[in-house]
């Protein structure tokens, strides 16, 4: 899950204008091979060390904020994962994801979309689209650098990861056109909205036009 205001960046300028931003996630399901795992967070720490970024793995099942539960979370200084989440690994490697985004400072980490005020405060309307492939943008890159991770350490089954992460894409479009985020329901769990997901990750452009195959399968399962 996401939510955040903007940081503005100047290309000609190094200096960054930082404004309050912090990337959610909900959850995924893959199993991972904890030794490989392991690794990867020895990695991570290292990483984060390096770039003088934190770690901060909290003993909870769900991290709260206005209102919304979540797993993890990262504002570019910080990662929060909850522990006692049991998709801890998935949202461990997600939010790294985002970190790298961040300590790269890619144009897509300072660019990302405004719709959580929007939503909280039910202003959601046709001009929000283009927020929300903002929002859609950042989080398929997010996406792919987590199968990089996974590929590269063996984490768990790419085309697992990569059938949710699409889920995850194609929610986005769900919310913009119900103007709200469900939070009774992991929208993971529908095996209709599962069989229409490919096993690979799909490309930015595929997000861009609203597939109502998938939004029809979404509203049967989540209005239940």
């Amino acid at each position: 899950m996401t939510k955040s205001s903007t940081k503005t960046r100047s290309k000609k300028i190094k200096t960054k204008q930082k404004k309050n931003k912090i990337i959610y996630f909900m959850n995924t399901s893959s199993r991972f091979n904890k030794r490989n795992f392991q690794k990867f967070e020895k990695f991570v720490r290292e990483y984060c060390e390096r770039h003088g970024k934190k770690i901060i793995i909290k003993p909870t099942k769900h991290l709260r904020a206005n209102g919304v539960k979540y797993g993890g979370c990262c504002d570019g200084n910080s990662m929060q994962v909850a522990s006692k989440n049991p998709l801890f690994e998935n949202i461990f490697v997600h939010e790294f994801s985002h970190m790298t985004q961040a300590v790269e400072e890619i144009d897509l980490w300072y660019d990302y979309g405004d719709i959580w005020e929007p939503l909280a405060e039910n202003r959601i309307s046709i001009a929000s689209w283009d927020e929300f492939m903002k929002v859609i943008a950042l989080e398929r890159d997010c996406e792919r650098r987590a199968l990089k991770f996974i590929r590269k350490f063996k984490l768990c089954s790419e085309e697992d990861y990569a059938l949710k992460a699409n889920t995850y894409l194609y929610y986005y479009q769900y919310v913009f056109l119900t103007k709200n985020w469900n939070q009774k329901k992991s929208i993971y769990g529908s095996p209709e909205v599962n069989a229409l997901m490919p096993t690979k990750l799909l490309p930015m452009s595929t997000f861009k036009k609203i597939d109502m195959k998938i939004m029809e399968a979404f509203f049967k399962y989540l209005k239940k």
